[in-house]
């Protein structure tokens, strides 16, 4: 973990491996995992609590609705019979985990509920092989009570075949929203299109909203359009790809646009991390040369505009090598309040998980 400052001094925290492993900064302070711990990092030191189980994969975490513990999600692999993930929560003191069905696709938090994606024929629910296989809305958290099913909706395959890759998904007004390739045909087959997939996690209800220009015409964009942060801004999605281009879609009728390209070092690592608050995008550029600084940068959602934060020198002595990644990125909400409002900089400004 590098832990970095507001002028750009950095130190390292040595912690035990999480493949994609995942960031949150919430009030009691910044959490993240390893193989068998949950850590939180707050102005009093360094939290350990023992999980009781051993992972390796984080698919996704998030606040915890008091915006004080987490809830990360775990992809588990297959068990006896099932493929499977597991949920935890955390405080800082304790832990609970609970295990759920399925391979989970986009995951988002829909107001104090975690919810994802995921294929049928993950979820052990039962069906023939003569059913049609469904596209699945299952919610993670809470942990449904006792007998009572997760699945929120499903949608038959039938209507067209998503491919979609592990990532959070942004939701607003109880609908999570998620980019995907659909083909023409069930299992990735034939042609495909790019589209923006909404499923309301109350009614049920799905649509598939494709991303078009002003005439109508599907969106040019190559196939790294999936996996990358994305979020709501006054009721558009606007979305980043691995080469740093920023897209905007409306949500009402799919027109996308593109809105200004991000300036990366070495865009084909696909290695820089991005974080949007509502009026920025804040991205640490990650380049090939290691001796380098990493540099912070934030852009004007609006503008596009860029505005260079603050550089780290010296990341070369940990980040030696392709054996090592960035994995992820959290900032400071105080900062970066801070920094919305032209208030000088203080405290710790951020964390780059490794």
């Amino acid at each position: 973990m590098l832990l970095v400052d507001s002028a750009g001094s950095a130190r390292a925290l040595k912690t035990g491996p999480m493949d994609r492993g995942h960031l949150t900064w919430g009030s009691s302070g910044l959490s993240f995992s390893d193989a068998t711990s949950e850590y939180v990092i707050s102005d009093e030191g360094l939290t350990a609590t023992v999980r009781g189980s051993e992972e390796a994969y984080e698919t996704s975490r998030f606040l915890s609705p008091d915006g004080d513990g987490f809830i990360a999600v775990y992809n588990v692999g297959f068990g006896d019979r099932e493929y499977l993930a597991r949920v935890t929560t955390g405080d800082g003191a304790t832990t609970r985990s609970w295990d759920t069905v399925g391979m989970y696709e986009s995951v988002g938090q829909c107001g104090d509920r975690v919810v994802a994606t995921t294929d049928i024929a993950e979820t052990g629910a039962e069906h023939s092989p003569a059913a049609p296989r469904v596209d699945v809305l299952v919610q993670l958290y809470p942990e449904p009570p006792r007998g009572e099913s997760a699945i929120l909706a499903t949608l038959p395959v039938k209507q067209g075949s998503f491919v979609m890759s592990a990532s959070e998904a942004p939701c607003a007004d109880g609908t999570l929203f998620a980019l995907a390739l659909q083909h023409e045909q069930p299992d990735g087959l034939g042609n495909s299109r790019p589209v923006l997939r909404a499923w309301n996690i109350s009614a049920g209800k799905h649509e598939v909203i494709p991303l078009v220009t002003g005439r109508g015409a599907p969106i040019d964009v190559d196939d790294d359009l999936l996996g990358l942060p994305a979020s709501i801004v006054g009721g558009r999605y606007v979305w980043v790809t691995v080469s740093g281009q920023v897209f905007s879609t409306d949500l009402s009728s799919g027109v996308t646009t593109r809105a200004f390209e991000v300036s990366l070092t070495s865009p084909e690592m696909g290695e820089s991390q991005y974080v949007f608050t509502p009026t920025s995008l804040f991205v640490l550029d990650v380049g090939q040369n290691l001796r380098a600084p990493l540099g912070l940068d934030r852009y004007d959602l609006a503008t596009g505009k860029r505005t260079r934060v603050l550089s780290i020198p010296g990341t070369g002595a940990v980040h030696h090598g392709l054996d090592m990644v960035i994995r992820d990125l959290a900032l400071n909400p105080d900062w970066v309040n801070a920094q919305s409002s032209s208030e000088p900089e203080t405290g710790r400004t951020s964390g780059a998980r490794r």
